[in-house]
């Protein structure tokens, strides 16, 4: 209720002229008869119209009527709306600026509203036109909190002017925030962000025109630079993944708050000098586009192939490339073998195909203990002999790794390490006795018998210690 002796007290005599109008507001506010209330409020609003009231007035009639400060650009109509509401004017609490169109708050000077898209959609990944209703009902939810939000309050924190750019949404992306842009001239960095769950944070290590940037006025930056910034924010998704090789663009993936605020401080203070120009980079992206292409016709290649054709190796394979009888040369395409080794094994998943190295185990497994004891050598020579495969493919080495793995689950205990510890522990006297000496010996102490361990195999053993200690003892 507004204090009309209160104002009469503190009233000078230059401000008379002004205590009319709050009569008037106060009057036609207690008026019950319509036709009444609207005399109070036409005679208010000419006194308005007159200019009576001074800003000291003014400031004080917003105030004792609750009026936000924001709203001092409200026309005289609105106000009269306000002060002295009749029965087409339902008196509110106070008029907001959102109430009112015809005033619109100002972003703060280092935010930029554009209507481009930053980072649009691959045209491969849009809705089609009869799915759109289904993908707009079907909008991705925000779960990762509020990153811009968190972003901002970082680098305010830590005292780092930037410059932030806000673009629009397409209508048909299944994104339903867009992505922005921070221009951090301090770390030459920029970085490209969205709240919404499911899309990466993207670090840009390049900036043009660092020192040009004023942190008193930082939209000069903008259109000064829009060009360079726009090459950045008009990327797709694809497009800036291509770039991680070169380590122009770093990605960080959502996982909680803490994780993701300590990788945006890591890589902000990760000093990296990039030097490479527009024209480099446009051909960077240009490359992976097209082994992006192979990548697509090779799992067409290798989804056509049977089981028994994708079990060769991976070398042979990479060779035999092919898209609709055509041969593909991989090697001269840039197509890397680890690419193509990679690819292969998803489509072996994929099909449900088991790996030569899980076949290999499933076989050894299948052996009883007595097998499993014999030389590693000539059962690697079983393996080869099974699968009809070359040493080359599946050399011992490999062979040998899974052998000791099904040896330990098994239980098997081989005892040759053990006399060929034994050995290598004797003197050169020692060593010059006989080898049944020896043998019955070593098995006494070691506790295997001729089935775990034989003659033939001990002396083999016996010839390779005395040799390697140059005893040039002769075998007895």
């Amino acid at each position: 209720m507004f204090r009309k002796e209160s104002y009469i007290l503190r009233d000078s005599q230059e401000n008379q002229k002004t205590h009319n109008i709050f009569s008037i507001i106060i009057e036609g506010q207690e008026e019950k008869n319509l036709e009444e209330k609207e005399k109070y409020r036409q005679k208010l609003k000419k006194e308005m119209e007159k200019g009576s009231i001074n800003k000291e007035a003014k400031d004080f009639l917003f105030s004792e009527f609750k009026i936000e400060k924001s709203n001092e650009n409200l026309s005289i109509d609105e106000l009269v709306d306000f002060l002295i509401p009749n029965k087409f004017t339902k008196k509110k609490s106070a008029p907001t600026p959102i109430e009112t169109s015809k005033i619109k708050e100002e972003p703060p000077l280092n935010v930029i509203e554009i209507n481009d898209i930053l980072i649009p959609a691959n045209k491969n990944l849009m809705p089609r036109k009869e799915q759109k209703n289904n993908y707009n009902q079907e909008k991705i939810k925000t779960k990762s909190g509020n990153k811009i939000e968190m972003l901002t309050k970082l680098l305010e924190k830590n005292n780092k002017p930037y410059l932030r750019i806000k673009g629009e949404v397409e209508k048909e992306m299944m994104r339903k925030e867009g992505y922005e842009m921070f221009v951090i001239p301090f770390f030459k960095k920029m970085i490209l962000v969205c709240n919404e769950e499911r899309n990466a944070t993207f670090i840009i290590h390049k900036i043009e025109n660092p020192e040009s940037f004023d942190p008193i006025n930082p939209k000069t930056y903008y259109e000064n630079n829009k060009e360079a910034l726009k090459f950045y924010y008009s990327m797709t998704k694809d497009e800036l993944k291509a770039l991680k090789g070169i380590e122009l663009v770093s990605l960080i993936i959502w996982s909680n708050k803490e994780k993701w605020e300590n990788d945006i401080l890591n890589i902000l203070t990760k000093q990296i000098d990039q030097k490479i120009d527009q024209k480099e980079i446009l051909e960077i992206i240009k490359k992976e586009e097209k082994l992006e292409k192979i990548s697509e016709r090779v799992k067409e290649y290798l989804r056509s192939l049977n089981d028994g054709e994708l079990m060769k190796s991976g070398s042979q394979l990479y060779k035999e490339a092919e898209f609709h009888g055509e041969k593909i040369d991989l090697k001269s395409a840039g197509y890397s073998f680890g690419a193509f080794q990679s690819l292969l094994t998803e489509i072996r998943i994929e099909k449900g195909i088991k790996l030569f190295c899980d076949q290999v185990k499933e076989y050894l497994e299948s052996l009883p203990n007595k097998e499993l004891k014999k030389s590693n050598l000539l059962l690697h020579q079983k393996v080869i002999e099974k699968f009809k495969v070359t040493s080359e493919r599946y050399p011992l080495k490999t062979f040998e790794s899974i052998l000791s793995n099904v040896r330990v689950e098994k239980e098997i205990k081989l005892y040759w390490e053990d006399v060929k510890k034994e050995l290598i522990s004797l003197s050169a006297k020692e060593l010059s006795q006989k080898s049944s000496y020896f043998y019955k010996k070593i098995q006494e102490k070691l506790g295997f018998t001729e089935n775990d361990y034989s003659f033939s195999a001990f002396r083999y053993i016996l010839g390779k210690v005395r040799n390697k200690n140059n005893k040039n003892t002769k075998l007895i």
